[in-house]
């Protein structure tokens, strides 16, 4: 069976852009202003890198700061990392700016292999942090709940409204520090933000699950998600992979539940949770996500009957097309499109099928998946958007 792992996982040699698809066919890199808009390209602290790579289907930027390059695989990671950067500037005034964030860098990069724990690797710096560090959050705490750390590093994340479990070395560093100076309650005062999941445009982080994810550690709230999911008949297997896969946060795990909790009357849903569970890093995680609101999305205009997970996650109402959904930044013409396309036709040998990219299909990848008489719809996704920076910036 194709996975998300091996259809994600695929390198690709050449970058498309969206408008020039017909003028320029291929070339190593793409302009970043062809992809983001001008008002997102530069903001508090960052500058877009001007050229932007193309790998697993995915496009990859560079963000440039004032400590150093913060790397963003996909659109919806560049997303969170531009609305973190925001959460950042809240989160600092000028008195202790370079004392906070600079004197956190500091001791790591006074090392070569510091600096490249933070260049090439900000998803797994947080958890390789001097042991001093690791002390700030407990030595009894599992990997999960030392990620987010106690609770007035939790609280004060709900009230930044960024996620306490955050894989951006640069706001993880800066929650360390307040919540360690006990400046939670002066921080807070100057917030006026709502909480919210960037990227995905459909379910804001409600209350509930804000106050989940402040009061409980991750495993506490693991343990409770795992007697739910087994009521729901998940394999322990599954469970055990999804709940301790570390490419989702705890916040993203509960909003993965809301979204089933919404497709509560479709045969299948869970199903999805074995998607999740296969999900290797966050770009992928943030696409599991996407996904399952895309579903939502279908649902609401017209009710779902099933729901499966092949590899790739499909569904079906009454009448109509089998329909498959695919959270991609670029689709090119890679040999595993070819694998994707006779996967996808063993599946379901008869009758319409539609495959829903959300981001944008090449021609020489739509020419494979039409070659086995399948539909292609692409380019789904809304215009890209960051939470909160859209108003600050039309003022």
């Amino acid at each position: 069976m194709l996975t998300r792992r091996n259809f994600l996982a695929s390198g690709i040699a050449a970058t498309i852009s969206h408008r020039c698809l017909a003028q320029q066919p291929t070339s190593p890199s793409i302009q970043t202003s062809l992809l983001i808009p001008e008002q997102f390209r530069s903001g508090p602290n960052y500058t877009l890198a001007a050229q932007t790579g193309v790998a697993a289907h995915h496009y990859q930027f560079r963000i440039m700061t004032r400590w150093g390059m913060l790397p963003a695989s996909g659109i919806n990671q560049l997303r969170i990392r531009l609305y973190e950067m925001q959460c950042l500037e809240l989160a600092m005034d000028e008195r202790w700016q370079l004392q906070s964030i600079q004197g956190a860098f500091d001791s790591l990069e006074k090392t070569p292999e510091g600096a490249l724990l933070i260049l090439r690797d900000p998803i797994g710096t947080l958890l390789r942090t001097p042991r001093g560090l690791q002390k700030l959050v407990g030595q009894r705490l599992n990997e999960i709940d030392k990620r987010a750390g106690g609770s007035t590093r939790r609280e004060l994340a709900a009230r930044l409204g960024c996620d306490p479990e955050t894989t951006n070395p640069l706001l993880a560093r800066m929650l360390d520090e307040i919540s360690t100076r006990n400046k939670v309650g002066k921080i807070a005062a100057r917030i006026g933000m709502s909480v919210a999941v960037p990227g995905l445009g459909l379910l804001a982080l409600n209350t509930d699950i804000e106050k989940t994810v402040t009061t409980y550690l991750p495993s506490e709230i693991n343990r409770s998600l795992d007697q739910h999911l087994a009521r729901a008949g998940v394999r322990r297997s599954i469970r055990q992979q999804f709940l301790t896969n570390m490419a989702f946060t705890t916040t993203e795990k509960l909003v993965l539940m809301e979204y089933l909790k919404i497709l509560s009357e479709v045969s299948g849903r869970y199903s999805l949770i074995e998607n999740a569970a296969a999900a290797t890093n966050e770009t992928q995680a943030l696409a599991v996500l996407e996904e399952t609101a895309r579903l939502v999305t279908l649902h609401r205009k017209e009710p779902l009957n099933e729901i499966r997970f092949i590899g790739l996650t499909c569904c079906r109402r009454k009448s109509g097309p089998q329909v498959l959904v695919a959270s991609v930044d670029y689709l090119s013409a890679t040999p595993d499109v070819q694998t994707m396309a006779q996967t996808i036709r063993k599946q379901f040998p008869m009758g319409e099928v539609e495959l829903q990219i959300l981001g944008t299909c090449s021609t020489g990848a739509r020419e494979i998946l039409e070659k086995s008489e399948i539909t292609v719809k692409h380019q789904l996704r809304e215009e890209f958007s960051v939470p909160e920076l859209d108003d600050k910036q039309s003022k």
